[in-house]
């Protein structure tokens, strides 16, 4: 009896989270899809690395300020503000102004579509590596988010006030991270920045393990905040620009399928693993490993990702001027 009102409130929160993740399954990929279609041809390339940069820059910055409207106002508080900021997303789109060729999209069922999406990231198994790395980088590296409560509580030996400082200090970094990854794109090709930032992803996990000083697993937050960043960022960016424009929705349907969901299985599992080995540090380890032996093999092998370069020139597929 005592238990309803909590389980109805639960219930009510599981279906808003279901709702929203539904809702951002169908519009992120038309999103990130039309970015091309605002853009000159010589300004693609930063659109998309400034549209991943800012999606994964509110990944990390969204749970600080969360934290902090939490302790200032409350729960309510911050359902509120979040659908605020949505007001402004909206005006966005609504003064956007594309000029999308018609589609070219053929009739037939809509398994039918979804299995050519498949084939064709398929086909290019270069697409596949530089999946299995974001994967890589989302189950194991951006997962262990779930981890720092215990860890600001049980390795740090602080409190609230700790773990709202290690997510700030993990905005930070990708604050600096967003203009980094623009101006490493137009340096390096996006197979270096990809393997670089999953090799400083697992570097810097283990300094998160190793850690028993508040200051220096903060530096290792900021680390951790900009690598990750510039690994979706760099992904996003690669996949987008050598796509079919026909394809490139399906393309980054994938590439979220992949990126959003990795994080939350990762997640179950890291804090399974804490729980059996009843130590935060080392599943920190384990996970930072995990990391490393990803980007050494692709290292070793560069041959599983050496096509995942921004072409020279932009495909006219891709190009609406």
């Amino acid at each position: 009896m005592f238990f309803r009102p909590a389980m109805g409130a639960n219930a009510a929160i599981l279906i808003v989270v279901g709702v929203m993740g539904v809702a951002l399954a169908m519009g992120f990929p038309a999103w990130l899809s039309v970015l091309p279609d605002l853009v000159s041809e010589d300004d693609m390339m930063s659109a998309l690395s400034l549209s991943a940069a800012q999606f994964n820059l509110g990944r990390v910055i969204g749970p600080a300020i969360g934290i902090i409207v939490l302790r200032i106002w409350s729960p309510a508080g911050a359902f509120y503000l979040n659908a605020v900021s949505f007001l402004f997303v909206i005006v966005a789109v609504l003064l956007g102004r594309t000029k999308t060729p018609a589609g070219r999209l053929e009739p037939g069922r809509l398994r039918s579509h979804l299995v050519a999406g498949f084939r064709y990231v398929r086909a290019r198994s270069w697409m596949i590596w530089v999946l299995v790395a974001l994967g890589i980088g989302s189950f194991f590296g951006f997962s262990t988010l779930v981890l720092m409560p215990a860890l600001a509580r049980n390795v740090l030996h602080g409190g609230s006030s700790t773990y709202s400082l290690l997510l700030v200090m993990m905005g930070i970094g990708a604050a600096i991270g967003a203009p980094l990854v623009t101006w490493l794109d137009r340096q390096f090709p996006e197979k270096t920045v990809i393997k670089a930032s999953l090799m400083a992803l697992g570097l810097l996990l283990a300094l998160m393990s190793a850690s028993r000083w508040t200051w220096l697993s903060c530096i290792a937050a900021v680390g951790l905040g900009g690598a990750y960043l510039m690994l979706g960022s760099a992904a996003n960016t690669v996949l987008q620009a050598n796509s079919d424009r026909d394809m490139r929705g399906r393309v980054v349907s994938i590439y979220i399928m992949v990126y959003v969901g990795a994080f939350p299985l990762g997640g179950m599992l890291m804090g399974l693993l804490a729980d059996r080995i009843d130590s935060t540090r080392i599943t920190y380890l384990i996970a930072g490993i995990c990391c490393v032996v990803g980007a050494a093999v692709f290292y070793l092998m560069p041959s599983l990702i050496r096509e995942a370069s921004s072409p020279e020139g932009i495909p006219d597929e891709i190009v609406s001027i």
